[in-house]
């Protein structure tokens, strides 16, 4: 799906859907993405959080949101969240009353940058059906912050 979107725009990539099964097995496979010359990876959870560790530099809204959806291997690993940014734009492109309340279902790498997007958008913000309460506690933080 994503090499054909990228071939109809005209970019010549190959996508490959690797799977790591643990964290550890998940840095060797970046460590050799790196070492065939791949450009860059889209990660997807459970390892957003561990692909945020792996790079060397960080966008402003990776670091914000603490989680990356995408690592870049031209000199340094950069650490990209195209989450939130894609999330923002929804909420910019909708009436401010449907968006002055959200609720979040989830807590892992995607709803934390819905919460963070949602909270700069000024939204009051509810985060429910986490299955982990750290995960919860996590992105029911950026519906706090200023």
């Amino acid at each position: 799906m994503h090499e054909a979107a990228a071939w109809e725009l005209g970019l010549r990539i190959t996508y490959l859907a690797l799977c790591a099964e643990e964290r550890e097995r998940f840095a060797r496979m970046v460590d050799a993405l790196k070492t065939i010359g791949a450009r860059g990876a889209n990660v997807t959870m459970p390892y957003k959080e561990a692909a945020h560790g792996l790079a060397d530099r960080h966008t402003r809204e990776a670091l914000e949101i603490g989680c990356v959806n995408t690592l870049r291997f031209e000199g340094p690993v950069v650490g990209h969240n195209t989450d939130g940014p894609g999330f923002a734009r929804i909420l910019a492109s909708l009436p401010p009353e449907r968006t002055s309340r959200i609720q979040v279902i989830g807590a892992g790498g995607a709803a934390r940058a819905v919460v963070w997007a949602a909270a700069r958008s000024g939204a009051e913000v509810t985060v429910c059906a986490a299955r982990h309460t750290e995960g919860s506690q996590r992105a029911s933080a950026f519906a706090r912050m200023d």
